[in-house]
């Protein structure tokens, strides 16, 4: 991508450089005030309408003429020096080649050499990229360990409220045979019974305090009767009888 091309014809004293977004142009602080998109042949002002007077020279010529700009875009660039540099991406150690090293200079693809990710030596390059790395594995560590601490303690939660759940679904199984209403006159809806079921199984199955074995053996019980009931089609789903 020439934008060493459209650096020098447009006689840009702004930084240029290449990013995923096409040719940026800025400074120090904004990199992207002006965006040349070679792939939709768009110019964008990112800041809006700019009160620099070369900002506003260098729009001014390319709209005027912008074949001519996607031409020098599309025209490989040529250097006067190679000199070597190096980075690092995840866990490679890349070595491109510039004009001149370091910030605020760009490799010869325009990548800006920003001074903690471009070195003058592949040493200094690895020595960057480790630092780098054991820093993101302590976060993750830290994040991680919060995420399963904070899972855990959900788990614990869930747990309790299950077992909650189960000893007063219990104790509306226990009213209806106090009560000695018929079970299918208790007008429990469906969702309600199988709710019974997935509780009594939990209670048979968990750790703790829970409802006894008898208990549970009267519930299912009564339990599996209000399941026939609603096989027999004496029920409707809302627990009504019909």
């Amino acid at each position: 991508m020439g934008w060493k091309n459209v650096k020098k014809h447009y006689r840009i004293d702004h930084f240029v450089c290449v990013t995923d977004k096409g040719i940026c142009i800025g400074s120090g602080y904004i990199h992207d005030i002006i965006v040349l998109n070679p792939w939709k042949k768009t110019i964008t002002e990112t800041m809006g309408p700019s009160n620099n007077d070369k900002l506003a020279r260098y729009l001014q010529e390319m709209r005027a003429d912008q074949d001519k700009l996607w031409a020098l875009i599309e025209e490989k660039d040529t250097f006067e020096v190679s000199l070597p540099v190096w980075t690092y991406k995840g866990g490679d150690i890349v070595e491109l080649a510039c004009e001149k090293r370091e910030w605020p200079n760009v490799t010869h693809d325009g990548q800006m050499m920003y001074e903690n990710l471009f070195f003058a030596t592949r040493a200094q390059a690895i020595s960057a990229g480790i630092r780098e790395s054991e820093a993101a594995v302590k976060h993750e560590v830290r994040a991680t360990n919060q995420r399963e601490k904070e899972l855990a303690d959900g788990r614990m939660r869930l747990a309790e409220y299950q077992a909650d759940l189960a000893k007063l679904r219990h104790a509306q199984l226990t009213e209806i045979e106090i009560s000695g209403v018929p079970e299918r006159e208790a007008h429990i809806p469906l969702a309600d019974i199988l709710d019974l079921a997935r509780c009594l199984q939990f209670e048979k199955t968990s750790e703790g305090d829970g409802i006894s074995l008898q208990q549970g053996e009267k519930a299912e019980t009564i339990l599996r009767k209000l399941i026939q009931e609603h096989l027999d089609g004496k029920w409707t789903d809302k627990g009504q009888q019909e």
